[in-house]
């Protein structure tokens, strides 16, 4: 899954709060293609998504040689975006 907007909260000059998006339109553009497909694949077979993402979590947990951060930020981002 590619990585979706990323929003930071930074403090202006008056010393409030407010965020700010960071984008790459095509990263984002990419984002939601995808989810839009995993939001649909899901409405046809959940069972299926939620053995995949499932093993691919498994996976990843199963020895140090397959984990990384970046695969585990993905599938995250996968799932939080099947819940929008």
């Amino acid at each position: 899954m590619a990585k979706p907007e990323e929003v930071l909260v930074v403090i202006d000059e008056n010393g409030n709060p407010i965020e700010e998006l960071i984008t790459d339109t095509e990263t984002v553009s990419l984002y939601n293609t995808m989810r839009e497909n995993l939001v649909f694949l899901t409405n046809i077979d959940s069972k299926k998504v939620y053995n995949l993402i499932t093993s691919t979590l498994e996976n990843l947990l199963e020895s140090d040689a397959n984990f990384s951060f970046d695969a585990l930020n993905k599938l995250c981002w996968a799932l939080g975006s099947i819940s929008e």
